[in-house]
């Protein structure tokens, strides 16, 4: 295995190695390197980051594409996007490529970008399907959300705000990010910002389950035992317009330390068996706002989409 540097000694290409597995050597090695990210691209199923090798120290980004293995002009000025977070925290990056017209775009994408300084920014579109783990097989843009638990929503409904992880916890990323509960090895800048995905995504119920049980669900799991989790719905547009407003490239839209209630929330769904303990909590000027749905019967998906139908309605 064999590392060439495409930007000064920040972004290097790996070469060398036919397929990358989730190997222990690969990890060791890129440490060793002082890498802290490792990027494949692959026809995924999803996009994910998660600590490589069990090393907290080492976030692999499985990045999948739409039509692999060509990415579109949206998934290119993305991936820019994560980069250009991923080095504003002076984060170095290996990216490995299995597919040579895939490193032929990339590549010349991070020299146009970073060496000459082109930033060609790409209209968000009103799908993106490099994602298809939902009932709508792509990622629906016209709403972001944050999904929590019961009793973090007590918490948000009394104060009338989402707080970061660190504001809510009162202390620093860097001590959050060595919790066991940082099960994807999240670096500590994360931990200051509110985080949302897509208003029809699925994986912030499936982040709530992780937590209650203390591990990942099975699919048959979140079929046949799924419960739901809190889910505050904003308006795309509205957000990008929030002065704290961030994209890592990952995470379609962040908020730096806090966000009101009353000034951006779209609405909340919460489950119907979840009312009379949490409706109390809830202040007037809000409760216009708040959906109490039923959620019998729903698995993780059949819930995500009935949810989003609901918010589109």
């Amino acid at each position: 295995m064999n590392t060439k540097w495409i930007y000064e000694n920040r972004i290097a290409l790996i070469t060398g190695e036919k397929e990358i597995v989730e190997d222990k050597y690969i990890a060791e090695f890129l440490k060793s390197k002082g890498f802290d990210v490792f990027v494949t691209f692959d026809n995924y199923t999803y996009r994910i980051i998660w600590r490589f090798g069990n090393d907290k120290s080492i976030r692999r980004y499985y990045n999948s594409l739409s039509n692999y293995p060509i990415p579109n002009y949206w998934e290119i000025s993305n991936f820019m996007t994560f980069l250009n977070y991923e080095l504003k925290y002076d984060r170095r990056i290996a990216i490995w490529f299995q597919n040579e017209k895939t490193s032929e775009i990339i590549i010349t994408a991070i020299d146009n970008w970073f060496n000459e300084g082109e930033k060609k920014i790409s209209v968000l579109p009103s799908k993106l399907t490099h994602c298809k783990s939902c009932a709508e097989k792509g990622c629906m843009t016209d709403y972001f959300k944050h999904t929590t638990s019961k009793k973090d929503s007590l918490s948000i409904f009394k104060k009338g705000k989402i707080l970061s992880a660190c504001r809510v916890r009162k202390t620093v990323g860097k001590t959050l990010m060595k919790e066991k509960r940082n099960a994807a090895g999240d670096p500590a800048d994360y931990f200051e910002y509110i985080q949302f995905s897509f208003g029809n995504c699925t994986a912030g119920d499936r982040l709530v389950m992780e937590r209650k049980l203390g591990g990942i669900p099975s699919d048959e799991y979140l079929k046949d035992r799924f419960s739901p989790g809190i889910n505050f719905y904003f308006d795309y547009k509205k957000l990008l317009s929030h002065p704290d407003y961030c994209n890592d490239g990952y995470h379609p839209c962040k908020i730096k330390e806090s966000l009101t209630l009353t000034d951006y929330l779209h609405a909340v769904i919460i489950p119907q068996k979840e009312e009379k303990s949490i409706r109390p909590t809830i202040s007037p000027n809000l409760i216009d706002r708040v959906i109490f749905l039923d959620d019998t019967g729903h698995n993780l998906w059949g819930w995500t989409s009935e949810c989003y139908k609901k918010i589109k309605s």
